[in-house]
């Protein structure tokens, strides 16, 4: 089959042995559903076991080395960039593993199904402006449809105060409505990316801080002002420092809204969206087809059902038992989840 055809998998890893294993060998397990090739992104590992893991999984899969450059975002623009014959491209972490068959036929199954989900077509003011446009953006894990100032469905006031500020610094009009979906386990038309031009991250503005742009000095301030920085440095923290939290948080943003911008419509692959703030820890939702190590959801929900402390589920996930032990409790708990989308019911 031509590229132009198949979905291109990608991600990044870096200096993480276990997760980077886990994900491979469930890749290999589980049913994708759709045809795809898998680019595996080495950030420069320096680990050895990584090192090797990469060099067995190179005879049957591309493995590219780039330089570390921080999350996952900067591998999803490298990964657009270089193969841009693909159909579709669909991004993950490194820190998920693949737990049901068809994930991927989901995703492309949705991003071809121009139906409107029943919030938006319910509660929004104006969703004709919506329903026409085309849909290039799905993912698992997405809040429900909403504006500026709350969800549609729910009326749960909108947890992103950073929105208005950080586009009236940036001269972006926000969508009268649209929908968050977290940069992970993401699928995306190739049309798509290329209406928006690039997948924003934390790169880009670490360069604008190098060179003291106007704008990103705005945004510093903004986010000081506010109580959202964060003072202490995350991992790669020799780059980016106290800076990295703010870096995320605006180029998440400008992924948000980059699709509705450009004239494509977003969805979540499963269901109409949810607030997991605001409705509790009482599902792995977003995790059904695949499980994502590094979603607060995941780990606050095996806190209690496991009952332990989050940080002690935390550290424990570099123990390969215990991943697998993880992905079997994921499946089952959402099990019910599944077995009602499957009668049509959700």
């Amino acid at each position: 089959m031509q590229t132009s055809d198949k979905a291109l998998v990608s991600f990044s890893s870096y200096n993480s042995p276990h997760f980077l294993e886990h994900a491979l060998e469930t890749y290999e397990r589980i049913d994708p559903g759709y045809p795809c090739d898998l680019l595996v992104l080495d950030n420069s590992n320096t680990d050895l076991k990584s090192l090797k893991i990469l060099e067995k999984y190179s005879k049957k899969y591309r493995i590219e080395t780039k330089p570390n450059y921080g999350r996952a975002q900067g591998g999803y623009q490298y990964a657009w960039e270089n193969n841009k014959d693909y159909k579709y491209h669909f991004f993950l972490h490194d820190d998920s593993a693949f737990i049901r068959n068809n994930w991927l036929k989901v995703a492309v199954d949705r991003i071809n199904d121009q139906s409107m989900e029943p919030d938006i077509i319910t509660f929004a003011d104006n969703p004709k402006e919506i329903q026409n446009l085309l849909v290039g953006k799905v993912g698992f894990q997405a809040y429900e449809w909403g504006n500026k100032h709350k969800y549609l469905r729910t009326k749960y006031n909108q947890i992103f105060n950073y929105m208005d500020p950080v586009a009236d610094i940036l001269n972006l009009k926000i969508p009268q409505h649209y929908q968050h979906i977290n940069d992970d386990k993401v699928l995306y038309s190739k049309e798509c990316l290329a209406a928006i031009g690039s997948v924003a991250s934390i790169e880009d503005w670490k360069q604008k801080e190098l060179t003291k742009d106007p704008i990103w000095l705005l945004i510093h301030q903004w986010f000081k002002q506010a109580g959202l920085h964060n003072n202490q440095p995350f991992a790669p923290a020799d780059r980016y420092g106290e800076n990295y939290s703010t870096f995320q948080t605006v180029s998440e943003f400008l992924n948000d809204i980059g699709s509705m911008l450009n004239r494509f419509r977003t969805h979540c692959v499963i269901g109409d969206g949810y607030c997991q703030e605001e409705e509790g820890w009482t599902t792995f939702r977003g995790n059904e087809y695949i499980s994502h190590y590094g979603d607060h959801v995941v780990f606050k929900r095996l806190s209690l059902l496991l009952n332990q402390p989050e940080e002690s589920i935390r550290s424990r996930f570099k123990d390969r038992t215990f991943l697998t032990i993880c992905d079997n409790l994921i499946k089952n708990d959402s099990k019910k989840y599944m077995e009602k989308l499957n009668e049509n019911k959700i």
